[in-house]
């Protein structure tokens, strides 16, 4: 695609079906994080071992992206997204049946290798068909889309476990996944032509992937993701315990604080599609990231000073809205800065993107279970959030504000 075509707009329903594809992500981690005190009571383990499953979901997520990134950019975007919503629905509902930690650990793991496939597609597509500040604003409303996911999952996991136990929540998952299959199977029409297509021999493959990781731009986007996952996944995956365990908030009260915080990054990405275009994703980074880093010190300040009962968790949520909510900013301009290094390998790129998110998301969700909570959490949501604003800051130094900027011309076909 060439710098002045006019990107081709993805008919609405197919938005709407990629917004719930790289749902799954969120949908996967965050519709059961109300039930983590239940089901370490229901199990009987710990809650650093609950904390595994939702690490082994991310690490799934992570290396499932690696695979489907190539595997979509040889076989096309259709096929992979149908066979992996199929597999993902079975995983979810056989987590159901598991009696122990360990088998729903390792059923998380095959749950977010399948349901990677949603995720890595999904970003391919808008590059099959958009540039430059035209994929700026499809990445936005992607973004918008899956900002539902963080709003409604704490919400029907709650609601889920009113009427049953946390095993409903997983077949409430499943449902979505068969759902999400349907609706691929008859709706979406492919959009990498054959001829478009990269050799899946090996030696390609690995071509691809050394192409993507050899671009400095590209890397540089691959750094600023990985902050905003250290700064992402440390509240994702602590503050169900730093906010019920530790401070007396109630899952229905946790549910609504997520609630508002998805809300939040809904918004702020529509936002983004609106200003990015002309500000360019780099300085919106560093203004998002600067608003993290305030309130991540802020919940710092909390851990060190406040007392730990209810009292303090208006301030504490506060301080936690203002750390989730510029996700919306910095999730597709990060995504906007590394996409558009992609010349004819989109899948291999938005794997690289998406693998390095989810496995640092991995290595810090248990973590966060270690010492004292509130104070683990704090500390390393201040580190994502000072890191991601220094490297925000060096991309508008270098000239990366501008996504038109950095877009080269690619080959006819690719």
């Amino acid at each position: 695609m060439s710098p002045g075509r006019t990107p081709n707009p993805l008919p609405v329903a197919t938005l709407v079906i990629l917004g719930a594809l790289t749902a799954i992500g969120p949908l996967s981690l965050d519709a059961y994080l109300p039930a983590f005190p239940e089901i370490a009571r229901d199990l009987q383990t710990t809650p650093v071992q609950v904390q595994l499953s939702l690490t082994a979901c991310l690490v799934g997520i992570a290396l499932g992206q690696l695979i489907a990134g190539p595997l979509s950019d040889t076989a096309g975007r259709r096929l992979p997204l149908v066979v992996g919503a199929a597999g993902y629905a079975a995983a979810s509902f056989a987590c159901v049946f598991a009696a122990d930690i360990a088998p729903l650990v390792l059923l998380r793991f095959i749950q977010g290798l399948l349901g990677a496939v949603g995720v890595v597609a999904g970003r391919a597509v808008i590059r099959d068909v958009a540039d430059g500040p035209g994929a700026v604003r499809l990445f936005s409303q992607l973004a918008t889309a899956n900002a539902l996911a963080p709003v409604l999952a704490p919400v029907l996991g709650a609601l889920v476990l009113l009427a049953a136990d946390w095993r409903g929540i997983f077949v409430l998952l499943g449902a979505i996944g068969v759902v999400l299959a349907v609706l691929l199977a008859v709706r979406f029409r492919e959009t990498l032509p054959p001829a478009a297509r990269r050799p899946g021999r090996p030696v390609e493959v690995a071509r691809g992937f050394g192409s993507a990781l050899g671009d400095r731009a590209f890397l540089g986007a691959m750094a600023i993701g990985a902050c905003a996952a250290v700064l992402l996944f440390a509240y994702v995956s602590g503050s169900s315990f730093v906010l019920q365990e530790s401070f007396g908030a109630d899952p229905t009260l946790f549910a609504v604080g997520f609630a508002i915080n998805g809300t939040g990054i809904a918004v702020l990405s529509q936002v983004n599609a609106r200003l990015a275009p002309r500000r360019g994703p780099g300085r919106m980074l560093r203004a998002a990231f600067a608003v993290q880093a305030a309130s991540a010190l802020g919940v710092l300040a909390i851990a060190l000073a406040a007392p730990r009962e209810p009292a303090v968790l208006p301030a504490l949520m506060a301080a936690f809205f203002g750390v989730a909510a510029p996700m919306g900013i910095v999730t597709p301009s990060y995504l906007a800065l590394g996409m558009s290094r992609a010349r004819g390998n989109a899948g291999t790129a938005s794997a690289l993107l998406g693998a390095t998110t989810f496995l640092v998301g991995g290595i810090v969700s248990p973590i966060t279970g270690l010492g004292d909570p509130v104070l683990t959490v704090a500390g390393i949501a201040v580190a994502g959030a000072l890191g991601g604003l220094i490297l925000a800051s060096l991309a508008v130094r270098r000239g990366m504000a501008a996504v038109d900027r950095i877009v080269p011309p690619e080959a006819p076909g690719a």
